[in-house]
């Protein structure tokens, strides 16, 4: 009798330790190493999925924090859930609770949105409005500063400025990749595309150089960000030309835009790469479909759409939003074959940012003025809700950016009467729910454990 009480009680203390660190509501996926919307469009594949589901209509407003300033880069979310806010030279981390953790204050305008690494390391680009120069920063989960590394570009001995630096992606071996725009040399006039990596936890960077072979009527071409496949291949825009390799000097492959060799404006969009390795891009008014070898596979014309960009990428497909002066207008959804399967209107007004995330079971969210609206995976709407919409209805409330978080939360920034602000919203009984769950836990599993070493040590007395 004392035997099975020894492993009742442990295995009671074992089940509720696991209960107190496992996230209520998310969705499991084996492929996902750690849970966070830790860079630009969520992974380095820059699929726009979140890792997690939502379950259950919004019905309440967590909690809001005001902003010093308006938010100038997207939210990010550490492994270990803190919140990642950028406001001009400052970086806030704020608790899942939206306690304020702590502030990093960088020397300069932090120019790049922050990459986090499944340690909590967070990766930035600063830019002295001085001299324009560029450096990249990290620091750790508490906001102490590790380390900066600022970059330039020598040939011959002749310095050249690196400008218009993209946002910080890690692959999936930790490393950390950017692109950037070499400015042309007074001989030349052509530009040259530079592509780096932060080779160890030092900061020591190492640069790929790409000739462009642009001239001087396109100096304007900015550089976007690269996405880094499961596989270790970057994929990258040069211009008006998709380049991907590995981490080497040698392109694997390049893929030119059809009809842009003579255009000084360019014309294709960030990319994004699913997990079978192939590719997803918007050049001009196509969407384009390339194969991890850079051969295309098909194109989707959306001519007369307005403006459009790819949302997300998946296994069960494409999401494009279109967009008329800035604001969402319709969300269609395009088959990995390159079929349309659906279109959904929206007749909410959303502001100029990016109003919608996807779910990792394919619901779109999408952040309206006056309501946030889920579109379920086959196009029909699932639910509405004006949970944190103004009690005043004279009042306009702003919603932008929304990332999606554990236990049925979603993280947006919002603007109103002259002031910034972030939203927690979801539903007060789950978190209530898991804060029990969490309490009920930690309390009653050294009661067993203490339990089952007492029936133990009893067991073991000798007979008298």
């Amino acid at each position: 009798m004392t035997r099975s009480c020894i492993i009742v009680a442990t295995s009671m203390a074992v089940i509720l330790m696991a209960l107190s660190f496992m996230p209520i509501g998310a969705s499991a996926d084996e492929e996902m190493e750690y849970r966070s919307w830790s860079m630009l469009n969520g992974d380095a594949r820059h699929s726009g999925i979140s890792q997690y589901v939502m379950e259950e209509v919004i019905e309440d407003v967590l909690w809001d924090r005001s902003l010093e300033a308006a938010p100038t880069q997207d939210i990010a979310i550490g492994p270990d859930g803190t919140i990642y806010i950028v406001e001009g030279t400052e970086i806030d981390g704020l608790m899942p609770d939206g306690q304020w953790s702590w502030t990093y204050e960088a020397d300069g305008p932090i120019s790049s949105s922050v990459a986090i690494d499944k340690e909590g390391v967070a990766y930035f680009i600063v830019n002295d409005t001085a001299t324009n120069a560029k450096t990249m920063v990290a620091i750790d989960h508490e906001g102490a500063f590790l380390w900066e590394n600022g970059f330039t570009y020598a040939v011959n001995g002749t310095f050249r400025t690196v400008e218009h630096v993209s946002s910080p992606v890690i692959a999936p071996n930790g490393r950390v990749f950017f692109t950037a725009l070499v400015a042309p040399d007074s001989e030349s006039e052509e530009n040259d595309q530079a592509l780096y990596a932060v080779w160890n936890e030092e900061g020591l960077v190492y640069s790929l150089i790409f000739d462009l072979d642009s001239e001087e009527g396109t100096s304007g071409i900015s550089t976007l960000d690269p996405a880094i496949s499961d596989d270790g291949l970057i994929i990258f825009v040069g211009g008006n030309t998709i380049i991907a390799v590995t981490e080497v000097d040698l392109p694997l492959w390049t893929y030119d835009l059809p009809g842009s060799e003579n255009s000084t404006v360019e014309l294709i969009s960030d990319v994004s790469i699913d997990h079978e390795g192939n590719c997803y891009f918007i050049g001009g008014e196509v969407l384009y479909s390339l194969d991890g070898n850079g051969e295309p596979r098909w194109t989707y014309g959306v001519q007369g759409s307005g403006d459009f960009e790819i949302s997300s990428v998946g296994s069960e497909g494409i999401t494009v939003e279109t967009s008329e002066g800035g604001h969402l207008r319709s969300i269609i959804k395009i088959s990995t074959d390159g079929d349309m399967e659906w279109s959904y209107d929206l007749d909410v007004e959303t502001s100029s940012g990016d109003a919608t995330v996807v779910t990792a079971n394919g619901m779109t969210l999408v952040c309206g003025n006056d309501a946030i609206v889920a579109v379920a995976p086959n196009g029909t709407e699932l639910w509405r809700t004006a949970a944190a919409a103004p009690d005043d209805e004279e009042m306009t409330r702003t919603f932008w950016c929304p990332v999606l978080g554990d236990n049925d939360t979603l993280y947006m920034f919002a603007y109103e009467d002259g002031e910034y602000y972030v939203y927690s919203v979801g539903n007060w009984l789950d978190e209530a729910v898991y804060d029990l769950v969490m309490l009920f836990s930690l309390a009653f599993a050294p009661f067993f454990i203490i339990a089952a070493c007492y029936f133990y040590f009893k067991e073991e007395e000798p007979k008298k």
